[in-house]
């Protein structure tokens, strides 16, 4: 049976979500322009790798990011962060298509489609296996910081020195609350629209077609295809999924740069630019003779 792709996007609609992202993408540039300028106020200091050793820093980086999590003093904390960081990663195409997908009133749009049905694909089933790690992760994380409460995650006031302000200090909860209901909002979001999406595309059809390659969102577009839900219902379903998921990623990369969460973007940063040389070794350039 041939199927519809279409949902309306008005342009009144469109024109919103413009001026929010534009806005929202701004706030975040604002925030990161101000770390920035912290960073400016070290001396200067070239730490660029040249072309031979740009492959060997990379590795070392990517190494040093995952390597920490299976050291052994917390390895199940690692995991359940490395869960998180790296569907961060996965999901940047996806909420690229997402948008997209507005502007082009295709549910179905994809930048791999073009390139190669299995690759688009296989991208498909990753970022639907790794939406369910991340909600795993950041359970996980969650059940550690307000169940188990560590008293590593609740030092006294005096001793939080490190946190970005002083509400930080007195509720250090408060922040990874936010962080916590961001990343859960944006996982299952993308569940609820990609599996929106699904029932849509096979309105009509008397029986449902598993798509394999996006197992997780295929259950709940499974549920909604059970009802039998009209068109109309499906369309609000998709629009206010859709709405959630951007506005948790816009909203999450305008707050990150104002909160303790920062070094999620910056630590991988920070390893790649860090000194090489041994931190003991006296650079002579530096003396001065009198």
């Amino acid at each position: 049976m041939e199927h519809s792709t279409g949902i309306f996007f008005g342009p009144v609609e469109l024109i919103i979500y413009t001026v929010v992202m534009l806005g929202l993408i701004t706030a975040s540039a604002y925030g990161a322009s101000i770390k920035y300028k912290l960073v400016q106020l070290g001396l200067p200091e070239n730490r660029h790798p040249s072309e031979e050793e740009l492959p060997k820093r990379l590795w070392t980086t990517v190494y040093d990011v995952f390597y920490w999590c299976f050291r052994g003093v917390r390895p199940i904390v690692g995991i359940m962060h490395t869960f998180v960081f790296v569907g961060f990663l996965a999901f940047l195409l996806a909420t690229t298509h997402h948008v997209l997908r507005a502007y082009t009133n295709n549910v179905e749009f994809s930048i791999l489609g073009a390139v190669s049905p299995f690759i688009d694909k296989s991208y498909a089933l990753l970022a639907d296996v790794f939406c369910i790690l991340v909600l795993i992760g950041i359970g996980s994380l969650a059940y550690r910081r307000f169940a188990m409460k560590p008293k590593a995650l609740y030092p006294p006031p005096e001793a939080q020195g490190v946190l970005v302000n002083q509400e930080s200090r007195e509720n250090p909860w408060v922040e990874s609350l936010i962080t916590i209901l961001f990343i859960s909002a944006l996982m299952l979001t993308y569940l609820s629209t990609e599996g929106t999406a699904v029932a849509w595309t096979q309105q009509g059809s008397a029986n449902f077609e598993f798509q394999l390659w996006r197992p997780f969102s295929s259950a709940f577009g499974f549920i909604l295809h059970a009802f039998q839900l009209p068109s109309a219902a499906l369309v609000g379903i998709y629009h206010v999924s859709w709405w959630i998921h951007i506005l948790c990623v816009l909203g999450f990369a305008a707050y990150i740069p104002f909160s303790k969460h920062l070094h999620l973007v910056a630590g991988p940063i920070n390893l790649y630019f860090k000194r090489q040389a041994s931190y003991g070794k006296i650079d002579k350039n530096g003396l001065v003779r009198r």
